[in-house]
């Protein structure tokens, strides 16, 4: 059982980076039922992600523990990059017709607080089997990541619902981060070698940096 600490170890990260993103949006602001609930969502997401994942894991045969790199970096993209973002692409998609959703910032406001929600729930489980140690490596590696990948998606959801041709944009948002998600995972969780470990750091720098980009309004 979490203690108080830990728990709020667990939960305070997600928030921090949800206000963060808030208060990034300088136009006309979401409303705050709509975000807690896109939170919530999230935290309601990491189910079907769970149960996809068991089932992709039974019918390939596939797992964390594949010695293989083709193996490895099939279930790291596909096992679990591909079905966590799909699951957190479908509750986010929740808001994509709303008239709330009236520029295109609004698609990485949604995106992040659906995948704080989803992260958050996630982190929970993982702090309470790991302990404090856990609680901080997560909290500078795992919670900034899902951030990011959700700032990729957002993007291209906002891109999309202000397009002529929105499905292109909206498989977009459900493939490069679900690619980048699963390139991440794989150089962290591989034991195949050491040299690959710091592919995991790379990815990870460079994921903030491109969506610090999209946070500024960079083109």
């Amino acid at each position: 059982m979490l203690s108080a600490g830990l728990l709020s170890m667990a939960i305070a990260p997600g928030i921090a980076i949800a206000v963060y993103i808030y208060k990034k949006d300088h136009t006309e602001k979401e409303s705050k039922l709509h975000l807690f609930v896109a939170f919530l969502l999230g935290m309601a997401a990491t189910l079907p992600a769970f149960l996809l994942s068991r089932l992709f894991e039974k019918k390939t045969g596939l797992n964390a523990q594949a010695y293989s790199i083709g193996n490895l970096l099939t279930y790291c993209i596909f096992g679990i990059g591909l079905i966590e973002e799909l699951s957190k692409f479908l509750f986010s998609k929740i808001f994509y017709r709303k008239s709330t959703f009236s520029e295109p910032f609004d698609g990485v406001v949604y995106c992040v607080m659906v995948a704080m929600g989803f992260a958050t729930a996630e982190n929970i489980v993982y702090i309470a089997d790991g302990g404090l140690n856990t609680a901080i490596l997560r909290m500078f590696t795992s919670i900034p990541a899902h951030a990011a990948f959700a700032v990729l998606m957002g993007n291209y959801m906002g891109r999309a619902k202000f397009s002529l041709h929105p499905l292109p944009l909206l498989i977009l948002a459900v493939i490069i981060p679900s690619i980048y998600h699963g390139l991440f995972d794989f150089f962290l969780i591989q034991k195949i070698s050491w040299v690959l470990s710091l592919g995991a750091a790379i990815t990870f720098v460079h994921m903030l940096k491109l969506s610090n980009k999209i946070i500024d309004g960079e083109p």
